[in-house]
């Protein structure tokens, strides 16, 4: 099996996909994520930027828990920053991203709920996830 290579600009492919040696899953490599914005003209230095990065990575990894999707997070050649590839529950990601702290105070919630809109169709609709005070 190959892997493919390819460039994205500005949400658009640019190029083709072009075939090379690859492992399993998906990778993406970031450059540059933050030039231009708002966040890349307060930030004062590359790590700064990394930090941002970090914390809207932590984000997206407790968004994408409940798919089974782990991410991970490192700077060319170093430790990973964020690993959550072995975590197996979205509280686990909490747990991983936020400490331990973040993860006893979070309290699962769910709602289903059905109706009638005005045009006698039947609506469905529901949300679940976590929620804390936030006051540590």
């Amino acid at each position: 099996q190959y892997a493919y290579r390819c460039t994205y600009k500005d949400g658009k492919m640019v190029g083709q996909a072009v075939k090379c040696a690859g492992t399993k899953g998906t990778v993406f490599r970031i450059e540059g994520l933050l030039n231009g914005q708002r966040i890349r003209r307060r930030a004062a230095a590359a790590n700064d930027q990394y930090n941002e990065a970090l914390r809207i990575l932590t984000s997206y990894c407790i968004h994408v828990a409940s798919r089974g999707i782990g991410l991970i997070c490192r700077k060319v050649g170093g430790p990973p920053d964020i690993d959550t590839t072995s975590c197996q529950s979205t509280l686990e990601v909490i747990k991983h991203c936020l400490g331990p702290t973040a993860a006893s105070d979070a309290i699962p919630i769910s709602r289903q709920e059905e109706w009638l809109a005005d045009d006698r169709t039947k609506v469905k609709a529901s949300v679940s996830g976590y929620c804390s005070s936030g006051s540590r």
